[in-house]
């Protein structure tokens, strides 16, 4: 049993990240509301179903819309260690 503690916690088939969009519609309530958040959902069910993680569809969606490099980090915001 302890060996499962650093899974994510699921709802039958779904990460339970991927209900957040739920969480949505339950503080503002309205048909269209609820229309997004079921769309939002089948997304990430479907992304999961594919066999891409919660976290690792964020990284893909970022590297699609910042692109594939990244900017060096500035000298002044480095940490230089003894």
């Amino acid at each position: 049993m302890w060996r499962y503690t650093m899974s994510p916690f699921r709802l039958y088939v779904i990460d339970a990240r991927a209900l957040v969009p739920l969480m949505i519609f339950l503080v503002h309530w309205s048909l269209l509301t609820l229309k997004i958040a079921g769309v939002g959902v089948l997304i990430f069910a479907g992304v999961e179903y594919a066999g891409v993680r919660f976290t690792a569809a964020f990284r893909i969606i970022r590297g699609w819309i910042f692109g594939p490099i990244r900017p060096a980090r500035r000298d002044s915001w480095k940490r230089y260690h003894a």
